[in-house]
């Protein structure tokens, strides 16, 4: 499926970034490839042909990507960025990069922890004289079964339902980048796809972590345009996080 990966900018200040052009293209592409255990399942020339470099090239990266690195700060493995797996490779340092978050990540991971302290209180907390008291545990119990019903639902529902309220995709973005969404309106009215993606995932993660989960709403992806075309008329799009690269995995190449 086609889609973006998030690069860290302190990529431009690793060791890697002084070797030849085919192996920052080799790298990058393996980055993008990688499932989330970090492996890349490819051939020697399936991986050239995704990094678009010559099968020499590609075992020449490969080389110098699985060897010692002299200048390597991780201290893992004596710097080699791969390792060989059956059938691919597995990218060595995989989970610190997965586990690395940028500030506006962290700020929301703050706001979600803060609903959902809020929600236990509310389902645990609540005695009231209008409120009848039952168990806490079943309560809660109950509210996490329809939230998995409602997400899993969700992550199953057509691009366009019309007029049917569902709650909001898992897959909101991937689909509204398959759809041509950011790039569409990036030329429309002006702005940078990569704000349009953040803001998206603003949106995102209001509706499926936030205030906004398990609300249920119709035509979530005209709701998704209207919100994009709303804040850019504002002047309110988010700035580009200035740690963080969008590589798009299709065209192979940065998201301005």
């Amino acid at each position: 499926m086609a889609g973006f990966v998030k690069i860290y900018e302190s990529i431009l200040d690793s060791s890697v970034w002084s070797e030849s052009q085919p192996t920052r293209l080799v790298w990058i592409t393996m980055l993008a490839m990688a499932d989330q255990n970090g492996h890349v399942l490819a051939s020697v020339g399936g991986l050239a042909r995704r990094a678009v470099v010559s099968r020499d090239e590609c075992e020449a990266a490969l080389l110098v990507l699985s060897s010692p690195d002299d200048d390597d700060r991780s201290g893992v493995d004596e710097g080699r960025r791969i390792g060989s797996v059956p059938g691919g490779w597995n990218i060595i340092n995989h989970s610190k990069y997965r586990e690395l978050r940028t500030g506006s990540q962290i700020a929301t991971a703050e706001r979600v922890r803060r609903h959902r302290a809020r929600n236990e209180q509310s389902v645990t907390g609540v005695t009231g004289n209008n409120v009848t008291p039952g168990n806490p545990q079943k309560q809660k119990q109950k509210q996490k079964q329809k939230q998995k019903e409602d997400h899993q639902q969700g992550a199953t529902l057509p691009p366009d339902t019309g007029d049917r309220e569902t709650i909001c995709p898992l897959d909101i973005l991937d689909r509204a980048r398959g759809v041509g969404i950011f790039s569409e309106l990036a030329k429309a009215l002006n702005q940078s796809e990569s704000s349009l993606i953040a803001e998206a995932e603003n949106f995102a993660a209001y509706w499926l972590l936030g205030e906004g989960a398990g609300k249920k709403r119709r035509n979530w992806m005209a709701k998704l345009r209207q919100r994009l075309v709303d804040r850019a008329k504002e002047g309110n799009l988010p700035k580009q996080d200035p740690d963080v690269i969008l590589w798009d995995t299709e065209a192979g190449k940065v998201i301005s």
